[in-house]
């Protein structure tokens, strides 16, 4: 016999010309498989009695072990100070970090000083303080300038590259900046009470508005009034 279906918001029942006993549907939660993530969601959905049955019953099937996670390649090294909890990717790091926790046990010993510091490199830089040491000399000609550290050098050394020059205008004075205030503070210092010359126009004073004549100022360095 053929078979007719009625579906309304309610219940899909079909009807049958038959005497066959009818089905009976239920709107229920029912999980469905998530592709994407390989999980489960649930879904109210219009399901028969024979469906509820059957999920039922494969609720009581034991579950299926999860999978182990694979192991990883990348090692962590962990802080085990109590609260800190940072990780490092080598043991060498977490030492160095480890001293943060304790006492600063790298102590100068030059007469009169007595500072700790937390590891040796800081006290060796600290040291040179006291000893006077300038391995770091300044290869360019005519300079001969010498530091303590290696960074200071490489900071000097950008006073001689063409873009930072910033040249004292002074005769017999060639003194060099590779900032603009320093050459300021250097004229301001040193040659303030010397005879003014030509300096170039930036650093000169302009001219009042009231009197186009322009007057010497003892915090300025410009050239002879006109």
């Amino acid at each position: 016999m053929e078979t007719h279906y009625n579906h309304t918001l309610f219940e899909r029942r079909p009807f049958l010309t038959s005497k066959a006993p009818a089905v009976k549907w239920v709107k229920q939660w029912v999980p469905q498989d998530v592709v994407a993530t390989g999980g489960k969601c649930m879904l109210l959905r219009w399901v028969t009695e024979d469906t509820i049955n059957a999920l039922k019953e494969k609720e009581k099937e034991p579950l299926a072990p999860e999978p182990e996670p694979e192991p990883t390649t990348e090692v962590l090294f962990l802080c085990s100070y109590e609260g800190c909890g940072k990780t490092f990717i080598d043991a060498g790091a977490l030492r160095k970090h480890s001293h943060i926790h304790g006492e600063r046990q790298f102590v100068c010993h030059y007469e009169g000083c007595g500072k700790k510091f937390l590891d040796s490199s800081k006290l060796k830089r600290h040291f040179l303080i006291h000893t006077g040491e300038r391995d770091f000399v300044c290869p360019h000609e005519g300079c001969g300038k010498a530091f303590s550290l290696d960074f200071n050098l490489r900071s000097h050394m950008k006073t001689h590259s063409q873009e930072n020059y910033h040249i004292c205008p002074y005769p017999d004075c060639g003194k060099r900046y590779a900032h603009e205030y320093k050459l300021k503070n250097h004229i301001a210092s040193h040659h303030e009470k010397s005879t003014p010359i030509d300096v170039p126009i930036k650093y000169a004073t302009p001219p009042s508005e009231s009197n186009k004549t322009a007057r010497p100022s003892g915090a300025t360095y410009g050239r002879h009034p006109l």
